[in-house]
């Protein structure tokens, strides 16, 4: 389990400039011994009555596995 927060300045392409707060929360599962699923939820106040929610999930497989040899 994890929580993030931090400032967000975003400029759209009408030129118009959004500050505010973002907040999240998330959780990551090991499936196997190179798999692992996630989902995070993350909210963002901006400050001129402009607010965003987003649900991610993400799959990640781990295709090779690096190993030190000793020679």
């Amino acid at each position: 389990l994890y929580g993030r927060a931090g400032y967000v300045n975003l400029d759209d392409a009408r030129r118009h400039t959004l500050d505010g707060l973002a907040l999240g929360a998330g959780a990551e599962w090991r499936l196997g011994e190179r798999s692992f699923v996630s989902t995070e939820y993350r909210y963002t106040d901006f400050n001129q009555d402009v607010d965003s929610h987003a649900v991610t999930a993400r799959v990640l497989c781990l295709l090779f596995v690096r190993v030190n040899g000793t020679g």
